[in-house]
């Protein structure tokens, strides 16, 4: 059984931060021993605020199609990929995942200011980074 629960520190206890993560705890028998990984919960916000980064900046390039593929172009060009191998035996570059159980938010952070770094110095070198997080504050107003 394999889990992913939502936790709050209540004193020395950990207690379930939300109904489904109670639901899952409740699943676990009275005095039954289980293991647990502890990871910080990312912060929806900042995944959002990437999302807005990147509405921000895909309308002053041509190089890529869509979102997902500036995206991933980002990846590639903060090192955040793996390198696997064709049926035929020939290299190529996959990028990594950002979800939410695949990156920390610390993680995700470090990801976020390189991704700023590589726009404000290769994509929009002309832009700084104030104006940037500008433009995203802007959209991200939108959203509420």
């Amino acid at each position: 059984m394999s889990l992913d629960l939502l936790l709050v520190r209540e004193g020395q206890k950990l207690a379930a931060a939300d109904p489904v993560s109670l639901e899952g705890l409740e699943s676990i028998n009275d005095r039954e021993i289980v293991t647990a990984t502890l990871r910080r919960a990312r912060n929806p916000a900042h995944h959002r605020k990437l999302w807005a980064l990147l509405q921000a900046v895909f309308p002053h390039q041509q190089q890529y199609a869509t979102t997902y593929d500036l995206l991933s172009a980002l990846k590639v060009a903060t090192g955040y990929f793996e390198t696997k191998t064709t049926i035929d035996g020939m290299p190529f570059i996959m990028p990594k995942s950002i979800s939410f159980s695949a990156m920390s938010q610390t993680s995700f952070e470090e990801f976020y200011n390189r991704v700023l770094d590589i726009i404000t110095t290769r994509i929009l070198p002309t832009v700084n980074r104030d104006e940037l997080t500008d433009q995203i504050n802007a959209i991200l107003e939108g959203y509420n």
